[in-house]
């Protein structure tokens, strides 16, 4: 998308409320001042390597303003909410400039993203220096979990997602693993969470490759992965050996070059939430096919199951004319809980009272994505995954892992 400025702009009410609520969730009685204004910030890759989830990232946001404003007027309201939009393009110092811009020329308190691990980690120093919280929608790198800093996640960290990575792959037969990955701190840390747990359920893992950022051609990398996984397979057995991808949308280069080295479309790949639903991906008809048949299942924050999914889900569905990204329902509530946050709050300028307004409307907020509550670290307590992989030209869920404190861990298939 080349328009880089984006201001969603609707005017909403006077919010009296005591047990009025958006989308599901109650307001606690505030004193609303007469003019005022609700202001948050996005920040969002609207250009570059996530610009696919960015886009459904958008769509949420849209539906999520209609549906406030709506709530809104039904109950006579005159106040103004204001979404301003900003692409990121996926570099973390055009994000910085933009969030400072925020926080001085809009007074925004509340900026939803970044969406990816590595740009929110360049900025959630500056989130703290400039008074606002960031609520992110998908970014998930273990590292990011800090109690007391500005952010909120609305997934959880990628440990619970490299759990059920591993229980799949055991459970498909899998004992070595060898993987490919973007050389950042997603990468990183996602790729040793996935070493931690897949050996502490008696697998392997080669070092494989670990690729720059910015590559545009894969072969050399791939020469190395396909001798990698052939010294695998000699030592483990052809069927017992996989690939495991963490990419974003460079994949679809990866795997067009892929597709040409027979090893490697003859070896079973995994992959990650930043390639599940990629619409990029299936719209290339090269790449959607070796990902069809290496299988290729792939996580992603398993949303909540209700009448707000899935209307949700059938509306952004109808305007990208395919499945819609977790991005697009974690986005939606961010901008609900950041709306009733700013309200519970009474518009404090306080950045404590904020955070701890967003724990308390989170505690008790059931959204699109199902119960909300932040842990101490402002991640999601909740971390069930659903796998999706592409048949018959088509995304489709093939899997759903659950996590449970009290009853351990569960995977359940879905029959085709």
């Amino acid at each position: 998308m080349k328009k880089r400025y984006i201001v969603i702009i609707a005017i909403a009410c006077v919010l009296l409320v005591a047990g009025l609520g958006f989308a599901g969730f109650s307001f606690y009685q505030v004193q609303m001042e007469k003019s005022k204004t609700i202001t948050i910030g996005a920040l969002l890759p609207l250009t570059g390597k996530l610009s696919s989830s960015a886009e459904d990232g958008k769509a949420g946001l849209q539906i999520a303003l209609r549906d406030i404003l709506k709530d809104l007027k039904d109950r006579g309201s005159n106040k103004t909410v204001k979404v301003l939009v900003q692409d990121t393009n996926l570099n973390a110092a055009n994000a910085l400039t933009k969030m400072r811009d925020f926080a001085k020329k809009n007074e925004v308190k509340f900026i939803i993203g970044p969406m990816s691990s590595d740009i929110v980690l360049s900025l959630n120093k500056y989130a703290v220096e400039d008074g606002v919280v960031l609520i992110s929608p998908t970014s998930s790198a273990p590292g990011l979990s800090v109690p007391g800093d500005n952010l909120f996640r609305l997934v959880s960290d990628d440990i619970h997602q490299a759990q059920a990575v591993a229980t799949l792959m055991k459970e498909d037969g899998i004992n070595l693993v060898v993987p490919i990955s973007r050389g950042d701190v997603w990468g990183d840390e996602f790729r040793q969470a996935f070493i931690d747990k897949f050996e502490a359920l008696g697998g392997e893992v080669i070092e494989g490759v670990r690729y720059d950022v910015s590559n545009e051609d894969f072969t050399d990398e791939l020469d190395t992965l396909t001798g990698v996984v052939n010294l695998s397979s000699r030592k483990s057995g052809k069927g017992s050996v996989a690939v495991l991808v963490l990419a974003f949308d460079e994949v679809i280069k990866i795997f067009k070059t892929a597709s040409n080295i027979r090893p490697l479309s003859q070896t079973k790949w995994y992959g990650s939430d930043a390639i599940a639903l990629n619409k990029s991906l299936l719209a290339d008809a090269e790449a959607a096919a070796f990902a069809e048949k290496v299988g290729l299942p792939c996580p992603v924050y398993a949303s909540g199951e209700n009448e707000i999914s899935s209307r949700l889900q059938k509306e952004i569905s109808d305007i990208l004319q395919r499945e819609p990204s977790i991005a697009a329902l974690t986005s939606y509530d961010a901008l609900q809980l950041a709306v009733e946050a700013s309200i519970v709050s009474g518009f404090s300028k306080d950045i404590n009272v904020l955070k701890t307004a967003l724990f308390q409307c989170a505690d008790s907020f059931y959204g699109a994505t199902g119960w909300c509550a932040f842990n101490a670290e402002g991640d999601r307590k909740i971390a069930n995954y659903d796998f999706w992989a592409i048949a018959d030209g088509q995304w489709k869920r093939v899997a759903r892992f659950q996590s449970d404190d009290n009853f351990g861990n569960r995977l359940i298939r879905f029959a085709d």
